[in-house]
């Protein structure tokens, strides 16, 4: 995963509940400093643009971004597998990863 991807993934997997699209921008600073974590830029400006662009109501880069990291868990673990990683729900609903969180452990 590219490390936008990546960032958006842990985000996901830091809310069980799900988050909604459309509300994206509250989770900006916290999608920020999980992009940091795990990239090389250091251009704040350039970081916040991507940043923005994914939590714009009126931009579809979240979708594409999701679109990408379906794409790669469905490469690595085949579709049926993947479904339980990818970031999904209905239309207009909290979107969410599937996967128990008894399954996921954070490292410090």
């Amino acid at each position: 995963l590219q490390p936008i991807t990546k960032a958006l993934f842990l985000l996901f997997l830091r809310h069980p509940d799900g988050i909604n699209f459309k509300e994206m921008s509250d989770y900006k600073e916290e999608l920020i400093q999980l992009y940091i974590a795990v990239t090389d830029r250091i251009d704040q400006r350039a970081i916040n643009k991507t940043i923005t662009s994914i939590c714009s109501p009126i931009n579809n880069s979240i979708h594409e971004k999701c679109t990408r990291i379906r794409e790669a868990l469905v490469a690595c673990l085949g579709p049926k597998l993947a479904a339980s990683y990818c970031i999904s729900g209905k239309k207009g609903e909290n979107k969410r990863i599937n996967l128990p969180t008894s399954l996921i452990s954070w490292m410090q």
